[in-house]
């Protein structure tokens, strides 16, 4: 037809598995796999990257919607979309926090850490007035004493715990995005180890993280 342009693209075996699996988790054809990640990341790149300062490497998406997006609600939709710009962007940052520190799995810290990093939305108004930081959460988290290249993140299966509630609470509410608001009710909820020591040690329970959602709601929102 009259305007349209038709491009070829050749795929190595070991991408062109990756699209298949894709494609048994979404439901979707490969040719339409390849056409939405190619919009996501243009999209992240043009207007996320400006709108937070930050570029979105390509395939860090595949991460969190292989691994943690719940099933139920992968077909027929590209999971990544559910977040919202700055859950978006926390989840790349959680990915940085786990290889910064050498770890080869991602965890309720990294996701802590990289809600932490995020300058705008609920997560970055609330936790200052928890009195959480960086550097308590950096204070409980353990880094082997030699780190080895990582080849690939494996998020745990705590982790997984926290993203699906977070979906659970944003399709309770009725909320069209999955915020750094729901993640971080997330983590209160589900999170072990160092997160859960700091939100011990600073008293933070789902009812304090409630009351703040009630206190910021002509503000800021847990889909910000």
């Amino acid at each position: 037809m009259a305007g349209e342009r038709a491009t070829t693209i050749r795929f190595s075996e070991s991408i062109y598995q990756r699209l298949e699996e894709a494609g048994e988790l979404t439901g979707l054809p490969i040719n339409s796999i390849v056409v939405v990640a190619c919009l996501e990341w243009l999209d992240a790149h043009r207007t996320e990257a400006a709108a937070t300062g930050m570029p979105f490497p390509p395939g860090k998406a595949q991460v969190w919607a292989k691994n943690l997006v719940p099933l139920g609600l992968r077909k027929g939709t590209f999971p990544f979309d559910r977040f919202s710009v700055q859950a978006k962007e926390a989840l790349l940052l959680t990915q940085e926090e786990a290889e910064k520190h050498g770890h080869g799995y991602i965890g309720p810290e990294h996701l802590l850490l990289g809600l932490l990093r995020v300058k705008s939305g609920f997560a970055a108004t609330v936790l200052p007035a928890l009195a959480i930081d960086a550097e308590t959460v950096e204070a409980q988290v353990e880094s082997p004493p030699q780190k080895s290249p990582i080849q690939r993140l494996i998020p745990t299966s705590r982790t997984k715990q926290v993203i699906e509630s977070a979906f659970r609470l944003a399709s309770e509410w009725n909320h069209r995005h999955v915020g750094t608001g729901h993640l971080l009710m997330g983590l209160v909820t589900e999170a072990d180890g160092a997160a859960a020591a700091v939100f011990k040690a600073k008293d933070v329970t789902p009812d304090r993280i409630t009351a703040e959602i009630n206190r910021l709601r002509d503000t800021v929102g847990p889909e910000d």
